[in-house]
């Protein structure tokens, strides 16, 4: 999807050509998409995935396995941080559930077919952005990355919840290939 390939995207340009061994979160991995791709472009990363849905986490390690990664990619279970407690990442990536509640039924029929927990942010769609970005400052090194998919609309919001925390860059929204601001 358009939003997703630049959450990769931004990774991959501000990580440039250095080939550290990247420490990488995936928070709310899903089906392992961001984890498994970050994995197979940055070849020294080690990438743990967090995801609170079993059936989930069981589709990112089948994923992982399928595209040759599953040496360097960790699912582990649970919510949103709770699965990494005390340990700190030089790039958390997360496209948490940010739909608002009551926009959910508007959608198209394809996305419809996730499961609600996947999509539902809320009723403003911030529920899991706000818990995400008030913790996420205790799991990324200083000056590392936290890069994060929002919806179309939520910009400011989420950038004043970067900047609210004082542990990061000024935040920054990006355009995806579709040129929604993400």
């Amino acid at each position: 999807r358009h939003d997703t390939e630049t959450v990769i995207q931004v990774v991959l340009d501000q990580v440039g050509e250095r080939q550290a061994p990247w420490r990488v979160l995936d928070v709310c991995t899903g089906s392992g998409v961001l984890a498994v791709t970050l994995a197979r472009e940055l070849a020294a990363a080690r990438v743990v995935a967090t995801e609170l849905s079993p059936a989930a986490a069981e589709v990112a390690r089948a994923n992982a396995a399928r595209l040759g990664v599953a040496d360097r990619v960790e699912v582990r279970e649970g919510d949103l941080l709770a699965p990494v407690a005390g340990e700190v990442f030089d790039v958390v990536v997360a496209n948490p559930p940010y739909i608002a509640t009551a926009v959910i039924a508007t959608l198209d029929r394809e996305v419809q077919r996730e499961p609600r927990q996947a999509l539902d942010g809320g009723v403003d769609g911030l529920d899991l952005l706000r818990r995400l970005v008030a913790a996420a400052p205790d799991h990324v090194e200083p000056g590392g990355l936290l890069v994060r998919e929002h919806g179309h609309d939520q910009g400011e919001a989420v950038r004043a919840l970067c900047d609210a925390t004082g542990a990061f860059a000024p935040a920054a929204t990006v355009r995806d290939l579709g040129k929604q601001p993400r």
